[in-house]
């Protein structure tokens, strides 16, 4: 089963902890596929689009579940959070550093995102740090 099947079920439905698990349980040829998938210009589009997360637009004249909407829309928010944590598992720290734009992403929360540069060590972490000072991402 390839990244994205197995974490399909996880950007569905918005759970960070069980995205973060998958990316943690990637070993040998598995991670090492996963990595070259992830190297693509844009994985995300590969990983999910809008219908992943539930919600129609109502057609005309139809009234709009303002509730339906908002719940989609933090599992969509938190599904990037997932691919972010993805390119900080999976890529280099230039790499990373471009991906992980929390700006663009709209990433409320950023916890799970320092939690996991915290596990780099810390000549990774220079090399995103440098990188980060080009790009604005976190905070």
């Amino acid at each position: 089963m390839g990244l994205k099947d197995r974490l399909a079920p996880a950007l569905e439905a918005g759970d960070v902890t069980a995205g973060w698990e998958v990316l943690h349980d990637l070993h040998g040829d598995e991670r090492h596929e996963a990595k070259a998938a992830f190297e693509r210009p844009k994985p995300w589009s590969d990983f999910m689009n809008e219908s992943t997360f539930g919600y129609d637009q109502p057609a005309a004249g139809e009234p709009h579940d303002r509730d339906a909407y908002e719940a989609a829309s933090k599992r969509g928010y938190r599904a990037h959070l997932i691919l972010a944590l993805a390119a900080v598992e999976l890529c280099g720290p230039v790499k990373a550093a471009h991906r992980v734009q929390a700006e663009s992403w709209a990433i409320d929360d950023h916890s799970e995102l320092i939690y996991a540069l915290w596990e780099k060590d810390r000549a990774w972490a220079q090399g995103l740090r440098r990188r980060g000072g080009e790009e604005r991402w976190v905070g």
